[in-house]
């Protein structure tokens, strides 16, 4: 009779091994399974992924930066007024300054600088970056972000020397810029992946499935990762004129949830935990052989040294 491959746990054996958390087989984690990989895998295997995916969605901002951001501040710059301060919270001018307006535009940012209080979003941008006379305003379809000017400022804000000041910053800024861009990726996803690793971990507590908290962090970091991907896309789209700010503004509420998403389905695609048999004695089964052979056996029982002594006899009983 063939075998069916399963051996039946002998009594009083040791209780079979728990299963592995699955170990770390790939690099993307694009999928649910590819995510559940991680979960096993070295701390500084998770570190590496998270620094490979900050650095290239911090070459996705430097890209916007130079093709966008840059050329359309200096732009903007090149069109200022001969003369112009920024002094006790305001901004002046000598009056019948002539602007152009707005001062420069990309694909999506457009600059303009207005020293009345009539700032008007320009429709043709998904964001208006408008220096009015008192502060900085932000102006999207979503809604208008006022900042007020410093009111210990004073600063020239002029076409001479706010292009000599920008040419001679602009490297360092551009820098300081990447440097902070990474340094905020990561620490943020230290930071969500501490805060989410709790849903997994609940999760396969209640589904009967291998994984310990310092597991679900590790998980949870590598589910990060597609919600980065979605983002840095939502970027480039948005920088080829492709999506809209609104779009933009959905994509970034939905890339919050993607980790969310792929944590748990991840969860539902690791191993069960293993069931542990106890080592109890089966009450019902035959008694253990001695395995001595019959004739010792009947020896030891004639055998005065193999007899249990005798119960000595009560010196208090009662004679009749």
């Amino acid at each position: 009779m063939m075998g069916t491959g399963r051996q039946n746990p002998q009594p009083g054996a040791d209780p079979a091994p728990a299963l592995p958390i699955a170990s770390c087989k790939g690099w993307v984690p694009l999928t649910p399974n590819g995510v559940a990989a991680y979960a096993g895998s070295p701390l500084k295997r998770v570190v590496v992924l998270q620094a490979i995916s900050g650095t290239l969605c911090t070459l996705a901002i430097a890209w916007i930066l130079v093709a966008s951001v840059f050329p359309t501040i200096r732009q903007a710059l090149q069109n200022l007024p001969d003369q112009g301060l920024l002094t006790l919270g305001e901004l002046r001018f000598p009056e019948n300054t002539l602007f152009k307006h707005p001062l420069a535009t990309s694909t999506w940012l457009a600059v303009d600088v207005d020293p009345t209080t009539t700032a008007h979003r320009n429709a043709s941008r998904d964001l208006d970056l408008i220096f009015t006379r008192s502060e900085v305003r932000l102006i999207s379809t979503l809604g208008t972000a006022r900042i007020p000017y410093p009111p210990l400022w004073h600063l020239p804000f002029n076409r001479l020397e706010m292009l000599a000041a920008w040419e001679a910053w602009e490297g360092m800024l551009y820098g300081a810029l990447l440097l902070g861009s990474f340094t905020t990726l990561v620490v943020s996803w230290w930071l969500l992946a501490t805060v989410h690793c709790l849903l997994p971990r609940i999760l396969a507590y209640f589904t009967d499935r291998e994984l310990n908290l310092g597991a679900a962090w590790k998980l949870t970091a590598a589910a990060l990762i597609p919600g980065a991907a979605l983002m840095v896309m939502g970027l480039v789209a948005l920088e080829a004129d492709v999506m809209g700010g609104v779009q933009f503004a959905l994509l970034f509420v939905i890339h919050f949830l993607v980790p969310i998403v792929y944590s748990l389905l991840a969860t539902c695609h690791l191993p069960p935990r293993a069931i542990r048999t106890a080592q109890t004695k089966n009450p019902f089964g035959p008694p253990p052989s001695s395995g001595a052979p019959e004739e010792d056996n009947s020896a030891s029982k004639s055998s005065p040294a193999a007899r249990p002594p005798r119960k000595p006899a009560n010196p208090f009983a009662r004679i009749d």
